[in-house]
């Protein structure tokens, strides 16, 4: 019996290893056949992107017998194409039935499949595909939303901001970089959507449009973000206000922030301090110096450094704090920033 045992599991193990040299050496096949086919197409796709007229039947009659080798290398070759050559690109994509192929890919009922298909059709910016890509926007798998949503960035229709926000709010800080990489991909042509998308009646919305609009820094925007600062907004759509107007360094911002600055939330002081700062609020120097004594180490920190960045006037405050201060903390606090300025 033991014996027995001991051949079977001899034929497994002897079983196992011959399934995975024969792995090994399909892998090996694979990427033999595909660097083959690469070497073929490759001349003759750079005879379609360069020729006086577009010559696609070569690398037609060639991609039929190596279909999955001339999709991969007409997407390997877009990347960091832009104007005549992409479009050539994208031409090639379509007519040869991979464009189609993908869109059929979009549904498949492997979510890497899926999400591989919202890749490519985004790197190749196939407008006909946006409407199956919104519909990606919903898929159960984040990262196919995550794909699908990038790849409607790289189309760069502004019509896609709102879906996209839709979709995304309240997932992962990678969903966040995604959707500001989608938004800058826009660049200008995101910002109307945003403002249209400001009024949201889920807060979780706006807190992201905000953080978007600070980032884009377009001054259409500024008068928004400025009113968005303020109460009703909740705490955190206001914090994110806060941060983008420092952003803007619009002296505008001066009244908002200084009103900020003493609010009963310390993250908005302390947010409100450093983007005093950041705007070169001069006016704003009494407030500053309140911030000194904040029982809150943000505020005093945030405070000492918008001081520190105002100039003569801001350094003249942190000594007169250093020196005539009645708060032990606020002393030590323009103590360090006047440290900090001399060893600058």
């Amino acid at each position: 019996m033991m014996r027995a045992s001991t051949q079977a599991l001899a034929l497994l193990v002897a079983g196992l290893i011959v399934a995975l040299l024969l792995m090994k050496a399909g892998r090996i096949l694979s990427r033999r056949r595909e660097a083959y086919w690469t070497a073929v197409l490759a001349p003759l796709l750079e005879e379609h992107l360069s020729g006086p007229t577009r010559r696609l039947e070569p690398l037609a009659s060639q991609a039929r017998r190596a279909p999955e080798a001339a999709r991969y290398l007409l997407v390997r070759r877009s990347f960091g194409a832009e104007g005549e050559t992409h479009a050539r690109l994208a031409e090639a994509y379509e007519k040869l039935g991979f464009m189609d192929g993908d869109l059929r890919r979009l549904r498949s009922p492997f979510w890497w499949v899926r999400a591989e298909a919202a890749r490519c059709l985004g790197q190749m910016r196939c407008r006909p595909a946006k409407g199956r890509l919104l519909e990606a926007l919903r898929d159960g798998v984040l990262e196919v939303r995550l794909l699908g949503s990038w790849a409607l960035g790289r189309i760069g229709d502004a019509d896609v901001v709102e879906p996209i926000i839709t979709a995304l709010v309240g997932y992962s800080r990678l969903a966040g970089m995604r959707l500001s990489s989608t938004v800058f991909e826009l660049g200008e042509k995101a910002v109307e959507p945003l403002l249209a998308v400001c009024g949201h009646p889920d807060a979780a919305v706006r807190l992201l449009v905000v953080h978007l609009l600070g980032e884009l820094r377009d001054p259409r925007s500024f008068e928004t973000v400025l009113g968005m600062a303020k109460p009703p907004q909740p705490v955190g759509v206001r914090i994110a206000a806060v941060k983008a107007l420092g952003g803007f360094a619009d002296p505008r911002a001066e009244a908002t922030l200084a009103a900020c600055a003493d609010d009963g939330v310390w993250e908005l002081r302390a947010q409100a301090a450093k983007s005093l700062g950041r705007v070169g609020a001069s006016g704003a120097i009494p407030v500053l110096c309140r911030g000194l004594e904040d029982r809150q180490w943000w505020v005093r920190r945030n405070s000492g450094e918008a001081l520190a960045a105002l100039g003569a006037p801001g350094r003249a405050a942190l000594r007169r704090a250093q020196k005539g201060s009645a708060d032990r903390f606020a002393r030590d606090m323009a103590a360090q920033w006047l440290d900090e300025l001399e060893n600058s």
